[in-house]
């Protein structure tokens, strides 16, 4: 199973801020939300791409500054398949921030 997680750092957000455009984000990206753990700022959802299973996590991190990863995976991608998902995931909280 390959698997890629990119981090990014957002300067001036809240944790909350950036938990609420992950909810409004992934979906934008073409994710489905499957779960949501708002206590640890987890949100897990997945799509299918070409038949294939693409799990994506997005977690919010505390700290200062806050940062966000979002982890994806999938048994029949590699990583440069997986790459251009976490880049359109972190496009789209920028459009909703």
């Amino acid at each position: 199973m390959a698997s890629v997680e990119v981090k990014k750092t957002f300067e001036g957000k809240s944790t909350s801020d950036l938990y609420d455009a992950g909810l409004k984000a992934l979906p934008k990206a073409g994710f489905e939300l499957w779960k949501q753990r708002p206590l640890a700022y987890l949100v897990m959802s997945k799509r299918v791409e070409n038949g294939n299973q693409i799990d994506c996590n997005f977690m919010v991190h505390m700290g200062f500054p806050v940062n966000v990863s979002v982890t994806l995976g999938c048994d029949a991608l590699g990583e440069d398949d997986l790459r251009p998902w976490a880049d359109k995931v972190f496009a789209a909280v920028q459009e909703v921030l």
